[in-house]
Parts: C-alpha cells; sequence; structure tokens
C-alpha cells in the first residue's frame, strides 16, 4: 500500500491536490458539481440528471446494496458508519434509494455521470493496483476531462491542479 490518500505515493507526480470543502454525503455527486462548475453546492442538480438517466436507460442491478450516511439514519453524532439499504436486483428499489440525498453515489452512478455530462472521469484511487481508472461515456464521445480521488469504497474528492 502507498498510502491512505488518493494523492500520495506514485500518483503524486500528477500534480495535483485534493479539494473537499464539505467532506460529507453526497460526496461523489459534490465531486462531480465543482469538477464542473467550480462549486459543490450544485450536487443536488447532478444526483437529479443522473438518477433522471438511470430511469430512462436502467442499469443492470444484481444483489445490490446501497450505502446511506448515518445521519439520515438517527445515528448519533460522530458515528460515521454508513448503513446499508438492500435493494437486491430490483432497478426500481435502487433507484428509490439513491433518489436520497444522503445516499452515495457508486460505479453506476458515476458512469451515469460520465454518459449524462460527457466527460471523460479520470480517477485517482488508493488502490495498490490500477490507482488510476479512466471512465468513459458509453454512447457518446467525451467533450471534457475531469478528475476525481477515490478513497476506495469510502469518499470522493475533487482533484484540482496543486
Amino acid at each position: 500500500a502507498w498510502g491512505p490518500h488518493p494523492l500520495e505515493g506514485p500518483p503524486a507526480t500528477l500534480r495535483k491536490k485534493g479539494s473537499d470543502e464539505k467532506a460529507a454525503a453526497p460526496c461523489q455527486f459534490r465531486s462531480i458539481a465543482h469538477q464542473l462548475w467550480e462549486n459543490e453546492d450544485h450536487a443536488p442538480i447532478v444526483r437529479q440528471r443522473v438518477i433522471a438517466y438511470l430511469e430512462a436507460h436502467p442499469p443492470p442491478i444484481h444483489d445490490c446494496e446501497v450505502y446511506v450516511s448515518p445521519s439520515s439514519l438517527g445515528g448519533r453524532l460522530g458515528d460515521s458508519r454508513p448503513g446499508v439499504t438492500t435493494v437486491g436486483d430490483d432497478v426500481d428499489a435502487y433507484l428509490a434509494a439513491m433518489r436520497l440525498d444522503t445516499s452515495w453515489g457508486d460505479a453506476t452512478t458515476l458512469q451515469a455521470c460520465a454518459d449524462v455530462f460527457k466527460v471523460r472521469i479520470l480517477l485517482v484511487t488508493t488502490f495498490d493496483e490500477q490507482f488510476e481508472l479512466v471512465i468513459e461515456p458509453e454512447h457518446e464521445p467525451a467533450t471534457q476531462e475531469i478528475w476525481i480521488g477515490f478513497f476506495a469504497e469510502m469518499h470522493y474528492i475533487s482533484v484540482v491542479p496543486a
């Protein structure tokens, strides 16, 4: 392992740094909004557009769980453990869970972001192998690139020039 931060170790040569103003859910949608409009507050717009896209293009869902921030579960202050909504193979249940503003984005919503906004997402991760991943729009060419950092399975950040 090269470190707990996606911009330490080999990716440090990218000359990028993380921008994470609020460090809370919905971090994937906030990171995308920050990259597109330099404003995390547009995260609800990102989520709405992604959900509309997924309704029109239902994704394959198999044995799926959606993570939800603890604040929406009535958890104690300081309890950072996420809750889980099990949706199995039910696309409608998945979309209903993803509509909640405390649900975490996942690989499906990240691909939908690439498709909706026609962006190439350069994902810098904390994975030991393949710490740089590229997500391309599936149906149209990308019109721009955005950089996102990913603390594996837990948190997304916007990545900006250092």
